[in-house]
């Protein structure tokens, strides 16, 4: 778990850099953070006695800046992220782990001398601090670590975020760039801080003005421009060359010259007697303006058919025995059948005089027709070979 650390001390150095720019003789811009593994005896852990340091007494690794923030009491809060690789160029920096017994703050003045970087302010572990093991070649260690640092609210403060990368968390919702717009206007260059691109970029926004579009003539070539604005009422109206919003003219070409009415005569139609393959021909005559169509229907008078005659029925009564042929389904019998042919259409049914039990056995008989010949009929039971005899009816119809 992260370990405590003592409250931060500005150093001698670190005031006289925030002297001389509360006098407005410069602006700070804090370089970097360091962690080393000096140990501390309790003398040397005061506030006195950190005053005067000008760096840490073991310095291990450097680590750029990642955000500042101004915190609401006054000082700022500065973050970097301390590691044992480098998560940009993959650059191992812990080959031998160390506790994190100090960690220094740096800065100088804002485009002063880039040598001049003076030991701004330094904390202590309370004990021994957070460990930073060395690289494995696995997963890197990564601390996202927060450094408060006393700062006066009137004074321009500004970070160098060169070699900086997001914080382990990956948020970087609250970062704060703190800048001052250009004095003239200058290209962005690589190796420019933050603070000093948006400065840049800043006085490009503030220096472009739009002028109005110009629209042309017939001798005069438009300018490009802001377009003007539509009044009320103007929704329905285009934008033209002129600069002026209109309905444009719609063109249209010579009026051609008066057609003809077209019209209709009474249409004719003619039917014939004859017989054969029914057809019709359409036919026209008479001019465009009085049009008339003849219709003629041939032969859709039918040939006469032969005169029909009521078929024959005949009723014979019969009588099914419980003498069937087979030892499965189907069981076969045959019965004589006065005037059946083989052509004739034959309809069994059984006969009213049946009783009860007669009627089960034909039921479940399940009988058909199997055919028949000249003066014969042979049935088919399908289900239970009937065991009495059944009355049935036979209906011939036809030949």
């Amino acid at each position: 778990m992260p370990q405590p650390y003592n409250h931060a001390v500005i150093t001698d150095a670190g005031i006289s850099l925030l002297n001389k720019a509360q006098a407005g003789q410069c602006a700070i811009q804090f370089t970097r953070m360091a962690a080393g593994n000096g140990v501390y005896e309790p003398e040397e852990k005061t506030a006195s006695a950190l005053q005067k340091r000008t760096g840490l007494k073991s310095e291990k690794n450097s680590y750029p800046l990642s955000s500042v923030g101004l915190m609401p009491g006054g000082g700022v809060k500065l973050t970097a992220l301390i590691t044992n690789q480098d998560p940009a160029t993959g650059e191992v920096l812990v080959n031998e782990g160390y506790y994190i017994n100090e960690i220094g703050l740096f800065a100088k003045e804002k485009g002063g001398n880039g040598s001049i970087e003076v030991l701004y302010s330094i904390t202590t572990a309370v004990e021994d601090g957070d460990y930073m093991p060395p690289y494995n070649g696995g997963n890197p260690v990564q601390i996202g670590q927060e450094y408060h640092a006393s700062v006066s609210r009137d004074v321009e403060v500004f970070v160098q975020y060169s070699g900086a990368v997001m914080l382990a968390d990956g948020d970087a919702s609250n970062t704060t760039v703190m800048f001052q717009q250009a004095a003239e206007r200058a290209d962005i260059q690589s190796g420019d801080t933050l603070a000093e691109a948006f400065g840049k970029l800043s006085k490009y926004l503030a220096d472009i003005t739009y002028g109005s579009m110009s629209g042309a003539s017939e001798n005069k070539t438009g300018a490009a421009g802001l377009v003007p604005a539509p009044e009320a009422g103007a929704q329905d109206k285009f934008l033209c060359g002129d600069g002026t919003w209109k309905h444009t003219p719609v063109s249209s070409g010579p009026k051609g010259d008066a057609g003809a009415s077209a019209g209709f005569g009474p249409p004719t139609a003619t039917i014939d007697a004859n017989v054969g393959i029914p057809s019709v021909t359409v036919t026209s005559s008479g001019s465009d303006t009085e049009k008339i169509f003849n219709f003629s229907f041939k032969n859709l008078k039918g040939d006469k058919g032969e005169d029909g005659k009521n078929a024959a029925v005949i009723s014979v009564a019969a009588q099914l025995t419980e003498g069937w042929s087979g030892s499965q389904a189907p069981y076969t019998q045959t019965i004589a059948a006065s005037g059946v042919t083989e052509a004739s259409t034959v309809v069994i049914d059984v006969d009213s005089t049946a009783t009860a039990e007669q009627l089960d056995a034909y039921i479940n008989a399940k009988i058909i027709d199997g055919g028949q010949t000249a003066d014969s009929i042979t049935l088919k039971a399908f289900g239970d070979k009937p065991t009495v005899a059944v009355p049935i009816k036979i209906l011939i119809i036809g030949d």
